[in-house]
């Protein structure tokens, strides 16, 4: 379980500086490093549609329809990034719906919507971030307090490929964790195991 404090030393590991030396450390890539921070985080959770940072909330549908389509919803304050949206609210039904986004609502021609899409919350909830992404953003943190004008400009372009590689690792164990669903067989499949030969009945 990651902490706030395990994701900056990681990043200040990374450019070669000591770990922190406690909240009131205020030594130089230490403060760079926390300021930075809550973009950072925001930054890439609004990259990916994270698993572990969705949530599902049924959409307010307001009284009047103001973006061309039939209904108009007010679009969650907490919504950084809209994962998908249905008028089931069957997360299994993930499967494209029209609707438009803009003006902080969501314009769509169903009477009831919900809306699958990563939350703020997990701006600050290090303890439920997958240490893959912790790394990310420890990786991520590195690269950018480097000086875009360091004379080792190798070291800065390998700090961007490790940023880039361990955001990739972060998505792929991220995707990893969708339940295992069987596909349906589709028309051509199913009629090929129609008929006599496949008869069980005698």
């Amino acid at each position: 379980m990651a902490t706030k404090v395990d994701v900056l030393n990681g990043a200040l590991a990374l450019i070669g500086q000591p770990p922190a030396a406690g909240p009131a450390d205020t030594s130089t890539w230490v403060k760079r490093i926390v300021a930075l921070y809550p973009s950072t985080v925001k930054e890439l959770l609004e990259k990916h549609p994270w698993k572990f940072a969705r949530v599902m909330e049924q959409l307010q549908r307001l009284s009047n329809a103001s973006g061309g389509r039939t209904y108009s919803y007010n679009k969650p304050a907490k919504c950084l990034k809209i994962c998908f949206i249905n008028n089931t609210g069957d997360d299994g039904d993930d499967e494209w719906h029209e609707y438009d986004s803009g003006d902080g609502k969501i314009h769509a021609d169903f009477d009831t919507l919900y809306m699958w899409f990563v939350s703020s919350d997990y701006l600050i909830k290090e303890g439920a971030w997958p240490q893959t992404f912790a790394a990310a953003v420890s990786a991520e943190l590195a690269f950018k307090v480097m000086p875009v004008s360091s004379r080792d400009r190798g070291a800065r372009a390998d700090a961007k490929a490790h940023a880039k590689d361990t955001l990739k690792s972060a998505k792929s164990t991220d995707a990893s964790e969708k339940p295992y669903r069987k596909n349906p067989r589709g028309d051509w499949v199913k009629a090929r195991y129609r008929g006599a030969r496949y008869r069980t009945d005698g």
